[in-house]
């Protein structure tokens, strides 16, 4: 990519409208349509019922301010805040026709949108019934709930941004999945992902890296052979001689390129002033999956969330009621017991 974008060609990438993708966001309509990932989310989130707004209202502002704890009035509303971002650039290109701007003062100045990382969360929560009796079997109190919870979620987001990032890496593509994801496309991380829907098949590789980001929103520091033991007996991972242990330590490097302050300091204050430090302390020191109870609990809800990642509206979760999977899993569970 050149060291200057022309904002004609960012405002033009837009131009064509697609269906639940957000005209006034800089490069929405342009992901939606070209990445079956971001599609996918973007579909199921509205199909359960999320809208997203760039309307200035109290959540919206307190959303520019502090979005981590905004994340239950965002699925408590059932509305995602956005940034009308596309709007500034075609009136700086109306007054300045012709006008280009290097990528990296575009990266660090405009204001960026995360919807796909926050459609994730919604999308979680729509799964995530409180009727849901699945965690009854894994967690004795509504605070160890909610926070096990947040981090299936959490580790659902990542997931789903770093297999969206996957998608095309290439310079323009990469550029434009960064100013809406708190992620950007490699070369390198495509090539992993690839790899890894090749060897392991699209559930399989997405259960490792899920189970791989559920370790590391969890973990003090880096991973160690436990942890590959976990991840891999959490997922069930058919082992043979061929197995290809190398492509999965790096789904493993990959999950813990997780920012390590937000996944070592961030989390522990956020948990804290929603009264529930002393729960999360609890999940980070219980070494979750290494319990088969547990582990078979991930891997339905895992599955879950893969259907809806690769095949949105079309999966099983979106065509019904997203309980009904959930308690299926959940008499599987007490089958395993």
């Amino acid at each position: 990519m050149s060291a200057e974008v022309p904002i004609s060609e960012l405002v033009e990438l837009d131009a064509r409208p697609a269906p639940n993708a957000l005209a006034d966001a800089v490069g929405d309509r342009y992901l939606y349509s070209t990445n079956p990932v971001f599609a996918n989310v973007r579909d199921a989130a509205v199909h359960f019922g999320y809208r997203f707004s760039a309307r200035n209202t109290r959540l919206w502002r307190d959303y520019q301010v502090l979005p981590l704890l905004t994340l239950h009035r965002i699925i408590r509303g059932k509305v995602v805040p956005y940034s009308d971002n596309r709007s500034t650039l075609t009136r700086l290109l109306e007054r300045h026709p012709g006008v280009a701007l290097p990528a990296s003062f575009i990266q660090n100045n405009i204001k960026r949108n995360y919807t796909l990382h926050e459609a994730a969360h919604c999308i979680a929560s729509s799964i995530f019934r409180r009727e849901d009796p699945g965690f009854a079997f894994v967690c004795r109190t509504k605070k160890e709930r909610f926070v096990l919870k947040e981090i299936l979620s959490e580790s659902f987001a990542n997931t789903v941004e770093t297999f969206a990032a996957a998608v095309d890496p290439s310079p323009m593509p990469a550029f434009i999945f960064s100013l809406n994801s708190y992620m950007r496309g490699t070369a390198k991380g495509k090539e992993v992902m690839d790899g890894a829907r090749r060897e392991f098949g699209d559930d399989l590789a997405f259960l490792i890296l899920w189970l791989c980001y559920f370790e590391a929103n969890l973990a003090l520091g880096e991973p160690d052979e436990s942890t590959h033991v976990r991840v891999l007996e959490a997922a069930d991972a058919p082992l043979s001689p061929d197995f290809d242990t190398q492509l999965f330590a790096r789904l493993i490097s990959i999950g813990f390129e997780l920012n390590r302050g937000f996944r070592e300091s961030t989390a522990l204050t956020y948990f804290g002033l929603l009264g529930c430090g002393p729960e999360f302390g609890a999940l980070r020191e219980a070494r979750w999956l290494e319990h088969d109870r547990y582990r078979n609990f991930a891997r339905h809800v895992g599955s879950v969330f893969a259907e809806v990642m690769w095949r949105g509206v079309r999966s099983r979760v979106a065509e019904g009621n997203p309980r009904t999977l959930m308690r299926a899993h959940s008499r599987a569970m007490q089958s395993n017991k």
